[in-house]
């Protein structure tokens, strides 16, 4: 037991004399200076995160051609804003006048084979109620009946489509018969050289996204710009209206960052398209 006591006094002395010697050869070596004694602090560590991307209005309209044709007039300028309801760009349209001609002609064609059919069906259903037909005639009868009757809704629905393109009113074509013939010549004969494309919301008028633009003229491959002349197809991006209350851009962030980007938080931006920054 005293051996253990003296073995442990024996311990600490020698822990205590090595402890003072490193104590000397540090306060030594600050005085030399050959080390430097740093406070620690508690900080914020600051990281940054880098991405590159297209910077695009906060939000943005397209402008959609309605019609194959040509444009003939524009009332706007690059850069302009424009209010809902402005009229941006006038098209001619020989297209339109051929797919308004033929829809006429089978709407009509398609109608009075649809009255004729609903005649003789009810004359048939009122001979079936008296078994003075069989029953195969019957239903032949019904069969073509319901067959015109689906052609004759499709043609309208073709017809009233092409005509909502136009300034021209459906319910006044939609009451005609192949018997109108003065008015049905009048309407073969119409050209749509003044189709309307109004501007669909507010905003200032900028280039057509690229990847959405139908760039068919050599001349308008990198912008995508539309001019007077210019042919244009049908459903074709023709300008975008970009909301510039403020701006957005989309970028990929890996699985490791994602979690370090929150809703509020202040980001820098810079690139070539800002002078001086």
């Amino acid at each position: 037991g005293r051996c253990m006591k003296r073995y442990r006094v024996s311990l600490i002395i020698l822990c205590l004399s090595t402890l003072i010697g490193c104590l000397n050869v540090v306060s030594a070596a600050s005085k030399s200076g050959k080390y430097k004694i740093v406070t620690v602090v508690k900080k914020k560590s600051d990281s940054h995160l880098y991405y590159d991307g297209v910077l695009k209005p906060l939000k943005t309209t397209d402008v959609l051609s309605p019609v194959d044709g040509r444009v003939i007039k524009m009332d706007f300028a690059y850069g302009d804003y424009v209010a809902k309801g402005k009229l941006l760009l006038t098209i001619s349209s020989d297209e339109l006048a051929k797919d308004f001609q033929q829809a006429l002609e089978s709407y009509l064609k398609a109608k009075d084979t649809y009255e004729n059919s609903k005649t003789s069906f009810s004359g048939t259903e009122v001979l079936n109620q008296y078994g003075l037909i069989s029953r195969n005639e019957y239903s032949s009868s019904k069969s073509e009946f319901e067959s015109n009757a689906l052609s004759f809704a499709d043609s309208r629905d073709k017809l009233r489509d092409i005509i909502s393109k136009t300034n021209l009113s459906f319910n006044d074509i939609e009451k005609l018969t192949l018997n109108d013939t003065s008015q049905i010549d009048k309407l073969l004969k119409i050209k749509f050289d003044n189709i309307k494309v109004i501007s669909p919301g507010n905003g200032v008028v900028m280039y057509p996204d690229l990847q959405s633009a139908d760039t068919s003229d050599k001349d308008d491959q990198q912008s995508g710009k539309i001019t007077v002349g210019k042919a244009v197809k049908n459903n074709q991006l023709l300008v975008t209206l970009g909301d510039l209350k403020g701006y957005s851009m989309k970028i990929s962030v890996n699985e490791v960052s994602i979690n370090r980007i929150a809703p509020g938080y202040k980001v820098i931006v810079t690139g070539d398209g800002f002078s001086g920054i």
